[in-house]
């Protein structure tokens, strides 16, 4: 069975479905990672496995922008941020090099909702351990390479 839904609503799917669930660079695209997360952690059985994926900026077009501090994520998620965000995009427009010319570059962000070309947020190493510790997740191990953080993080029995 095939699901195709908004990566921090999963009502689709039961309680205690998976075993494991594998994301590979999503939740930076995701303006609400603790409410993702809080999904993807409803859906992996007791004892389940995450598996995250997320860029490193240090080798991307992030790499001028500072990681996102802990306490902006964890306000998005009190404040029930939607999908609809931009709150980032001057910063996005201020430090990224845009793709193709300007106009086509704020056409693009300013329909994000559909597109969702936007890393809301950037993350570090110590950052996503971090994140995945708030959201009631036990981290097994985190490592990184040139182009990527890797995190794997089991949901407590």
């Amino acid at each position: 069975m095939q699901f195709v839904g908004e990566a921090s609503d999963l009502s689709a799917i039961i309680d205690d479905s998976y075993e494991f669930l594998l994301s590979s660079n999503c939740l930076e695209h995701v303006t609400n990672p603790i409410k993702a997360l809080s999904e993807w952690k409803r859906v992996i059985n007791p004892g389940g496995t995450l598996i995250l994926v997320l860029s490193n900026n240090a080798s991307n077009f992030d790499h001028r922008r500072p990681t996102t501090p802990l306490a902006h994520l964890i306000a998005d998620f009190e404040n029930n941020t939607s999908e609809h965000d931009l709150t980032h995009l001057d910063e996005i427009r201020s430090l990224d090099p845009p793709a193709g010319t300007f106009q086509q570059f704020k056409e693009r962000r300013l329909d994000n909702f559909h597109n969702r070309t936007l890393h809301h947020h950037v993350f570090d190493r110590q950052l996503m351990q971090d994140l995945l510790s708030y959201a009631g997740l036990d981290v097994i191990e985190t490592t990184a390479t040139q182009s990527d953080f890797f995190a794997l993080a089991r949901k407590p029995t």
